[in-house]
């Protein structure tokens, strides 16, 4: 469950049991095709339909909340849909704009989150690589004196419970969790029973509305 995304041959050359890469895959390695078991969500497209449906309700500067941009990670590849994202619609992404925070933590989020907050940087909503970061950043704009969704608007990836809860309800890309997991099992049953070999699925992504986010008119 969870993991880095770039094993060599080398790596993984000592285990010898079945295994299966859940939430993840091998996007930055060099295992050869059929060497790993993977599902997951494809990251880099699922960040990208985030940053399009703030892009939709008028959104044009659109800051990012990310663990690293160069990670081999999925921080990486979420932060790649939100570029792609930005460039098809015609908006050349802002550097100023994109805040990292070295973890996942959520200190980490709302230290950054309240500097770029804090520092005069315009935007007037932001993208977000996980749920847990998001609610502390909501928190860090609210303490920085800016109301989200009315001053920001916030969406995430993830669709943690917990952010069924927040107030504002978090607006979010939510991994099929129970899904995964199910799937996940299936396929190393089938490769323990020797029923079939490794096999990865790409499994969707779907957006949970909340209230987190507005068209960027609603509040002018």
């Amino acid at each position: 469950l969870g993991g880095r995304s770039d094993y060599s041959e080398e790596e993984l050359g000592t285990i010898t049991v079945p295994f299966v890469c859940c939430s993840y895959d091998n996007s930055f390695g060099s295992l050869p095709c059929g060497r790993l078991s993977a599902v997951s969500i494809d990251d880099c497209a699922t960040a990208y339909r985030a940053v399009s449906e703030l892009i939709a309700l008028g959104h044009r500067r659109i800051a990012a909340l990310v663990a690293a941009t160069d990670d081999r990670s999925i921080s990486e590849l979420r932060y790649r849909g939100y570029l792609s994202a930005l460039r098809d619609h015609g908006i050349e992404p802002d550097g100023d704009l994109v805040a990292c925070t070295g973890s996942f933590g959520m200190d980490e989020a709302y230290i950054a989150t309240r500097a770029l907050a804090s520092g005069g940087a315009d935007f007037t909503a932001m993208f977000i690589i996980a749920d847990a970061m998001a609610i502390a950043a909501i928190k860090a704009l609210e303490d920085a004196g800016r109301d989200v969704p009315r001053d920001c608007s916030v969406i995430a990836v993830d669709g943690l419970l917990l952010s069924q809860y927040t107030r504002p309800t978090l607006t979010t890309m939510c991994q099929p969790s129970e899904q995964m997991g199910e799937e996940s099992v299936r396929i190393l049953l089938d490769m323990i029973e020797r029923r079939s070999g490794n096999r990865s699925l790409v499994l969707e992504s779907t957006l949970r509305a909340g209230a987190s986010v507005a068209p960027a008119s609603a509040w002018k």
